[in-house]
């Protein structure tokens, strides 16, 4: 294996390696993780079998915010596998993208939140002051504002 690359692009994850040959190679698994411990398999790639430098590619349409960690599995066709190291990307949640509207407000406040539609998280309001007035546990945010 020349190198394999896992580059943050967007919302989404490029990866892509190169071998020098393949020809033993029967298949590839990407392999992804959270934790840099346990991983699982994101995706199979046939192998080309060829005798010549081969560039593979794919794209991680959904990463976790936060640490993800890829790796790949290389299956040769007598049944024997190695690894490659281990490429960590990192998706960190941008807040500049999260609308809370009218500001300043006496009453209600609305959350647009469009980036974490059908996402988990706990939403926390707080004043001017640091004290907080609300808070709101979610299971999947909904497309529409948040109240």
């Amino acid at each position: 294996m020349l190198y394999i690359h896992a580059l943050k692009n967007g919302t989404h994850t490029d990866i892509d390696w190169m071998m020098a040959k393949d020809e033993n190679v029967d298949f590839y698994e990407v392999e992804v993780s959270t934790d840099g411990n346990t991983f699982a398999v994101m995706e199979e790639t046939n192998s080309e079998r060829v005798n010549s430098p081969r560039q593979y590619e794919l794209v991680d349409m959904n990463p976790v915010y936060g640490e993800n960690y890829y790796r790949l599995k290389v299956n040769q066709l007598d049944g024997t596998y190695f690894y490659s190291s281990i490429r960590k990307v990192n998706f960190d949640i941008d807040f500049d993208n999260v609308i809370l509207y009218p500001n300043p407000t006496h009453e209600n406040i609305y959350i647009d939140m469009r980036d974490f539609v059908e996402k988990t998280g706990l939403v926390e309001v707080f004043n001017g002051l640091g004290q907080k007035i609300t808070e709101r546990n979610y299971l999947s945010f909904p497309s529409a504002p948040v109240v």
